[in-house]
């Protein structure tokens, strides 16, 4: 198996503009735990999670561009579902 079954997904997207009680309300609607921050060509500038809008809320951030994970591990739909596991195991050694 490979990722194309994932990748032709509808995702909710932010941008970097976003209010951090929009994308509270944008994340709990989509209900996976993150969403893509993708500028307005639709190039991916980052994810945030719901742990990232969390720490946000305590240190009193407020802007999705500042708390967002602007580096995040990413595959095409290509890509073996193994090797997306072995690339997520490494990732959280």
């Amino acid at each position: 198996h490979n990722t194309r079954f994932v990748a032709i997904m509808h995702w909710l997207t932010l941008q970097p503009t976003t209010t951090l009680e929009e994308a509270i309300q944008l994340l709990d609607k989509n209900g996976n735990g993150f969403l893509p921050i993708v500028n307005e060509q639709k190039k991916l500038l980052g994810i945030i999670t719901d742990g990232d809008l969390r720490r946000a809320v305590l240190h009193k951030q407020f802007d999705v561009d500042k708390v967002m994970n602007t580096k995040p591990v990413t595959c095409n739909y290509k890509t073996p579902i193994q090797e997306v596991k072995m690339q997520l195991k490494k990732l959280h050694r």
